[in-house]
């Protein structure tokens, strides 16, 4: 199967609106295991993304 995409919106309480361009790909040429990846939209996600990374590694014990 080809790589399937679509754009995703989530909206998280810590850094608001996230938007990323979410791509399957398949292992096989069959339905089945796939790989999915999530990549910012745009430059405002991407650093959306980043500060979230930074709050995750603050509250790491």
């Amino acid at each position: 199967m080809a790589p399937a995409g679509k754009r995703k919106e989530f909206r998280n309480p810590h850094v608001g609106r996230l938007t990323v361009d979410h791509t399957d790909l398949w292992l096989s040429p069959e339905p089945g295991p796939r790989m999915v990846t999530y990549v910012p939209a745009d430059e405002e996600s991407r650093e959306r993304l980043e500060k979230l990374h930074a709050i995750a590694l603050e509250r790491r014990p």
